[in-house]
């Protein structure tokens, strides 16, 4: 029962494989480049779902607030992401001069391709496994694991129940090492388990 409840914990990208996924060069893709980079980014720092990505119009982002409203997300919920100023400044250049309409023009499925093709040709690990929602997944390891809160996590994710967004709390392996290097030192003889 645990081992299964182990295995089925979310996949999620590290900070190497991140990096060399913002990197990758697809070849035969020419101008949407820009746009590939900006999608990966876009999904890897603000937890959207590839299907709210798709959606997402030009009049919905508040460049100057740097935030995006995300209109009949899930279950029909409107949320607010939002945006760090890189990714800020990459989605202003993209959008131009546009005020309205589909940011990209793009349907879930071919995102998906892009993100697994841009995983293998980065060489990321599990890059056969790499899919928009893990970079959904990755967004929420790295939110716990830099010490932010769940509720507001739960809130960014637009989660109904703070127990779907917990799972990610098994990810906080600097905290739990150090929970574990505390009890289990010997400098402390009174705690020590063992």
């Amino acid at each position: 029962m645990e081992r299964e409840r182990i295995m089925s914990l979310p996949i999620y990208l590290k900070k190497d494989d991140v990096d060399k996924l913002l990197s990758a060069q697809l070849r035969g893709y020419g101008a949407k480049h820009e746009r590939n980079q900006l999608l990966a980014r876009l999904m890897l720092t603000t937890g959207m779902r590839v299907g709210e990505v798709c959606k997402l119009q030009v009049e919905h982002i508040d460049f100057e607030e740097r935030m995006i409203f995300i209109r009949k997300g899930k279950g029909g919920k409107d949320r607010i992401v939002f945006l760090e100023p890189e990714t800020a400044s990459r989605l202003r250049k993209f959008v131009g001069e546009r005020t309205y309409g589909l940011v990209f023009e793009a349907k879930p499925r071919c995102f998906q391709r892009i993100i697994k093709k841009m995983a293998r040709i980065a060489n990321v690990r599990n890059a056969g496994l790499v899919t928009p929602h893990k970079l959904r997944h990755t967004f929420a390891i790295n939110w716990i694991q830099r010490n932010g809160d769940v509720e507001s996590l739960r809130r960014l994710l637009g989660h109904n129940s703070l127990a779907t967004t917990q799972v990610y709390l098994n990810f906080d392996f600097d905290y739990l090492r150090s929970q574990f290097d505390r009890l289990m030192s010997g400098s402390n003889q009174e705690r020590r388990m063992i």
